[in-house]
């Protein structure tokens, strides 16, 4: 009887255990999908180019001036760089659909697109041309590239630095000019707002990227008194979070409600700058990609907890997933921006 009992109770607790390996294995997380990685930049020989998955896609014939991709977009099967080659040795705005060259300003001028923004089927580019008569730089937002209004500050004291669209708004950072100070600001479809300074007595700022996950709106940056010791920021909704100082902040994305903002972590002598170690902050907490003199991340990503950067180290550009260098091209290169899309 005592054997029964025994023999019984083992396969009870046996069973228990198999269903226990069985509910683990059910909650196992889910492989990672492949992902397609998208890089703009240039060749080591001044060539625009975009690489997918480390193979490469020239953008100008080899016999061209001298070229460059700021900035990538990737809607489906295709890719959309901004960038501007060089034309009778003046800069000349462009920008690319699946190698596809499509003008935006002639060449009397320098020109240059530094950001691109996808809304359908219309193509939003934001750049700069040089007047050389007028001797000033005048910032503008090309639709389909036809010139728009969405920068309408006529007296051309503000500069963009980066574009995104919601819905049917389009806004547009950057920074502009006003007496003593220059201050970030944030443009939706025309109107221009100035962003808060984080600290009392701050005199600069400016707005270096978005990005917006629902309805909320990400705005990198940094702010200074007029000294080297500037404070790297955040604005969410246009409330300034700071993130490190001495620090800059140069991108910044959000995945499931974590903040990731890439930069370079300053290295002072007293108010004297001496380096920077290229960083990224994870909802404030630091993390050093490079540490070595004269590096940051200009560029950052994050796809299913894998952290993509791209940044400066020394005199290079670099490419980073989860803080390591990576090949992404079997020639020498400099990458500029990235787009990481999974299949």
């Amino acid at each position: 009887m005592r054997f029964k009992n025994f023999s019984f109770l083992c396969i009870a607790f046996l069973s228990i255990l198999s269903c226990k390996k069985s509910g683990n294995s059910d909650n196992q997380p889910e492989p990672k999908k492949e992902v397609d990685i998208y890089i703009a930049g240039l060749t080591m020989q001044g060539k625009a180019a975009y690489w997918k998955n480390g193979a490469i896609n020239l953008l100008v014939s080899n016999d061209e001036q001298s070229s460059k991709a700021t900035d990538i977009a990737v809607q489906g099967s295709d890719v959309y760089l901004s960038g501007y080659r060089y034309v009778n040795d003046l800069k000349q705005a462009c920008y690319w659909k699946n190698g596809v060259r499509y003008e935006l300003e002639d060449n009397n001028f320098d020109s240059e697109a530094t950001a691109i923004a996808l809304k359908g089927s219309d193509v939003y580019v934001i750049g700069s041309v040089y007047n050389a008569v007028l001797n000033k730089t005048i910032y503008i937002c090309w639709k389909n590239g036809a010139k728009t209004n969405l920068i309408s500050d006529i007296s051309n004291r503000w500069y963009a630095s980066d574009i995104a669209v919601k819905g049917d708004d389009i806004y547009i950072v950057g920074g502009a000019s006003e007496s003593n100070k220059q201050q970030a600001v944030v443009c939706k479809n025309g109107t221009l707002t100035l962003l808060p300074f984080l600290t009392t007595g701050a005199i600069y700022s400016t707005a270096t990227a978005l990005t917006i996950v629902d309805n909320n709106i990400y705005i990198s940056g940094y702010e200074n008194s007029g000294t080297p010791e500037s404070t790297a920021l955040y604005w969410k909704n246009g409330a300034a979070i700071q993130v490190a100082k001495p620090a800059l902040a140069y991108d910044v994305t959000v995945v499931n409600n974590d903040v990731y903002v890439a930069g370079e972590k300053l290295m002072l002598l007293g108010t004297y700058p001496i380096g920077s170690y290229a960083t990224f902050w994870k909802n404030g907490a630091e993390s050093f990609v490079y540490r070595n003199y004269y590096s940051d991340l200009q560029n950052i990503v994050v796809n299913q907890g894998d952290i993509y950067a791209i940044g400066r180290a020394e005199s290079l550009n670099v490419f980073y997933k989860n803080g390591v260098k990576q090949n992404f091209s079997n020639v020498p290169a400099f990458p500029i921006k990235m787009s990481i899309v999974s299949k």
